[in-house]
């Protein structure tokens, strides 16, 4: 907090991650007047200094506010090295996400896998990619358990549900026929891990199908065969 206070200009980020917050109760809180940007925003860098050199008189301490790790998210990432490639002073102040809360499930967080993302199958296109799937046969492969990240898109208010990730991953069997999904698959669905209306759901899709999840964000875990502590 006292760094976003000493920052001559703060941004807030919300396309990785949309959660409930009290905006003005955060503007109070530290005395900035704080700007929301979208996702092209930070793709274009538009609110980075040009550079050190060229404008040592200019130049302000910037903060970018993210939801859960900044570093998770490989567009964050590719933040990172534009800004130390003008030459930019940056720091980094590491915050909570999902690889650290996915305990709460019972599962333990060395036994977790590759983490795989979700995302929107594109309409009208029979294409069906499904790249999420593959590497949950690897991840099953070395009995590991799978994390899967489902995709959004707040600018849209489009938010992909559980419901419908599964049913991905159904059709991705049907393609491949790996024999990794059936009607016994068991998924732990977990929504708003840690907050106060936090929700862990387990059960196979037939129970899945026909629960309401609420609000994002959302995550989907296939379990390997547990270790007799996590069961």
């Amino acid at each position: 907090m006292e760094i976003i206070k000493a920052c001559d200009k703060v941004f807030l980020e919300k396309y990785t991650l949309d959660i409930s917050y009290d905006f003005d109760a955060l503007t109070k809180l530290t005395g900035k007047n704080i700007k929301l940007i979208e996702r092209k925003d930070v793709e274009s860098y538009s609110f980075l200094p040009l550079s050190e050199e060229k404008d040592k008189k200019t130049n302000k301490n910037v903060a970018l506010l993210v939801f859960g790790d900044p570093l998770i998210a490989t567009t964050h990432t590719e933040l990172l090295l534009e800004a130390k490639q003008r030459g930019l002073e940056t720091r980094i102040i590491h915050n909570i996400s999902i690889l650290n809360v996915i305990s709460r499930t019972g599962l333990q967080p060395y036994k977790f896998g590759k983490i795989a993302s979700i995302p929107f199958w594109q309409e009208n296109i029979e294409y069906r990619p499904c790249g999420f799937y593959n590497l949950l046969e690897q991840n099953q492969k070395i009995g590991a358990h799978t994390l899967f990240l489902l995709d959004l898109n707040p600018i849209d208010n489009k938010y992909l549900s559980p419901g419908l990730a599964i049913e991905m991953l159904i059709k991705c069997e049907m393609l491949k026929k790996k024999q990794i999904i059936n009607e016994d698959t068991l998924f732990i669905v977990c929504s708003r891990l840690c907050s106060n209306t936090e929700k862990i759901v387990v059960g196979k899709y037939n129970k899945i199908k026909s629960i309401g999840f609420g609000l994002p964000p959302h995550c989907i875990i296939i379990p390997s065969p547990p270790h007799f502590k996590e069961q």
